[in-house]
């Protein structure tokens, strides 16, 4: 009996060993997903920060540039239709006056 116990005792100790290096190495694999994610957030941060940077003080002239030139076509087409309706009531205005003096 005495052996039983002395054996119960060695697996015991056998299994709290491995557990406290279980739970040890768990903690190390959380805090090092803590770390990822914290690690993993600023990478995205910078990302955006550059782009935003980049667009900022690279691109934001050209765009602004485009802007103005679609503003510029949008108004020249706008100009283009009203020159459109100022023919057609030249053309109306003549073509009821010749038949109204040919009448």
């Amino acid at each position: 009996m005495d052996e039983d116990i002395k054996e119960i005792k060695a697996l015991a100790k056998q299994a709290l060993a491995l557990a406290e290096d279980t739970n040890h190495i768990v903690r190390g694999m959380r805090s090092a997903q803590r770390w990822g994610r914290f690690f993993q957030f600023v990478w995205w941060m910078v990302i955006i920060g550059v782009s935003s940077a980049t667009y900022y003080y690279y691109l934001q002239p050209y765009v602004g540039k485009l802007e103005d030139l679609y503003m510029q076509v949008q108004s020249t087409g706008q100009q283009s239709q009203n020159i459109g309706t100022q023919l057609q009531d030249l053309f109306k205005s003549y073509t009821t006056s010749s038949t109204s003096t040919t009448h």
